[in-house]
């Protein structure tokens, strides 16, 4: 594996991209929301997702999908994104894209908090202060008194949870998983698990509804291919700070595709919560070293 400053530079632009994928697909869906409903939406990503990740998997990977140990267990981790998948298109669709993005970074937290039941990994007693504080930042943006609370805000606040699980399901059942083989459990279990609810939230997209499903897929794609270049040229406590790039992406997009502009208490929430979460991972690469 390549390493060194250049490498490092690299797999930060790879995760950087990764995480701008994230903001194109919720911006899409919020696009979509207009025309079309939830599971439809979360149906494109994994179909679209699954196309170009099968014809570049070899054939004698396939069979281990549905093998090995832990079977279960990784079948409920590949399920996780498409519930969460689908939860958020909800989301978006009645919510800003800053806010949505915002609230999501609730799962570092919970990843933490959820590390010691299930990793056997108990965080000290300067990250669970860190995890109460930047739970205080999610409160800020979300608000509970205000009326701008509301479902989709409690949407992405499940968003968050769900995508914390998975984490620490693919933490656990990593070591010694293929990780194109974890790739395909995640698109095949999105894509069947959507694939038979679709028939109850179909509506006939037109072309342009066709070429943003399409598209939202393709990015799905790009955005996992990023993440396992970025991972495999820089350490996971190097890059885990550059996740909170997605919401550059989110205030862009959401300004230029719908006109959101995130007011002063959301930036003063976001900032509390990234300010918490990198103070987490600065904390673990120190509890590692």
């Amino acid at each position: 594996m390549p390493s060194g400053p250049r490498a490092t530079l690299t797999g930060i632009g790879w995760l950087s991209l990764g995480v701008t994928c994230f903001a194109v697909i919720d911006a899409i869906a919020k696009d979509l929301g207009g025309q079309m409903g939830a599971i439809q939406i979360a149906w494109a990503r994994f179909a679209f997702f699954l196309i170009p990740l099968a014809l570049i998997t070899p054939p004698a990977l396939w069979p281990r999908v549905l093998q090995g140990p832990n079977l279960g267990l990784n079948l409920v981790r590949g399920a996780i994104p498409c519930v969460a998948g689908t939860l958020a298109a909800l989301a978006v669709s009645i919510t800003p894209l800053d806010l949505f993005t915002a609230v999501s970074f609730a799962a570092p937290l919970v990843v933490t908090a959820l590390a010691g039941p299930m990793l056997g990994e108990h965080p000290g007693i300067r990250r669970w202060a860190a995890v109460i504080v930047g739970f205080g930042g999610i409160l800020i943006i979300a608000r509970p008194w205000d009326s701008s609370f509301g479902a989709g805000v409690l949407l992405a606040l499940a968003v968050a949870f769900g995508f914390a699980i998975y984490q620490l399901l693919t933490r656990k059942l990593s070591h010694g998983g293929h990780p194109r083989v974890m790739l395909m459990q995640i698109a095949v279990a999105g894509f069947v698990i959507t694939s038979l609810a679709l028939p109850f939230d179909w509506t006939a997209p037109d072309g342009r509804g066709w070429a943003l499903m399409v598209l939202s897929g393709l990015v799905h794609a790009g955005s996992h291919f990023s993440f396992l270049a970025a991972f495999r040229l820089a350490p996971a406590s190097t890059l885990a700070p550059f996740i909170y790039v997605q919401i550059v992406g989110a205030v862009a997009l959401g300004y230029l595709m719908f006109g959101d502009v995130p007011d002063l208490t959301t930036i003063a929430g976001t900032a509390v919560v990234i300010g918490c979460g990198i103070y987490i991972v600065n904390r673990e690469r120190k509890a590692v070293a």
